[in-house]
């Protein structure tokens, strides 16, 4: 009896192993690296778009044809803000994304999960501005802009990718937690960062009023 008792009795089930330190690392460099691919993407569509607004050219963009105009989106009233186009702000927004992206895929990383909040934060800025700018467009200009529906499209790929990685890192809070807690241990290297940033913002709203 204790024989056919053994024989029929269900099987233990055995524990799924737990995830390895380079498997888990591994894990994380792949959403970093296709983060560092679609930033450099959206840099690259942001380009031609700032063409366009600086000489009011259409010759490296789509043409103004119903219901597609690159150029009438490009140079309308819709792609500035403080005076400043918008593509320009998306190439440093872009930047920003790259330079996280490829920062966290170096060896001396501040953490373990660097920067997983601050490019779920970004992803997500930049997720919610295509967003309105895709509904402007439409509803104020009529158009839909082919180069700006990709940049919109890079973006909500990188808000994607940024919640996976903060999920990765333990959800949103914890990973803006960590990343925020990195950005205040090093107040010099911060404060370097947003003087730069700064200053180039106001390198190119100088810019914009002379050309104004």
């Amino acid at each position: 009896p204790q024989a056919g008792a053994a024989l029929h009795s269900p099987s233990p089930r055995h524990p799924i192993p737990a995830m390895s330190s380079h498997e888990s690392s591994r894990a994380f460099r792949r959403p970093l690296i296709l983060s560092l691919v679609l930033a450099l993407a959206g840099f690259a569509l942001a380009a031609p778009l700032t063409f366009a607004r600086a000489t009011a050219s259409s010759r490296l963009l789509c043409t103004a044809t119903d219901p597609v105009g690159c150029d009438v989106v490009a140079t309308s009233g819709l792609s500035l803000l403080f005076g400043v186009p918008l593509p320009v702000w998306g190439l440093l927004a872009f930047g920003a994304l790259a330079a996280l992206a490829a920062s966290g895929l170096a060896r001396d990383r501040p953490h373990a999960h660097w920067p997983a909040g601050l490019l779920f934060a970004g992803g997500a800025s930049a997720a919610l501005v295509s967003a309105t700018l895709a509904v402007m467009s439409h509803v104020s200009l009529g158009v839909t802009c082919m180069v700006c529906a990709a940049v919109w499209a890079v973006s909500a790929g990188l808000f994607a990718l940024g919640w996976r990685l903060a999920h990765a890192a333990g959800g949103v809070a914890q990973a803006l937690r960590l990343d925020l807690a990195e950005v205040r241990a090093r107040p010099q290297r911060t404060l370097v960062l947003l003087l730069t940033l700064v200053g180039g913002v106001a390198i190119l709203i100088v810019h914009a009023a002379l050309r104004s």
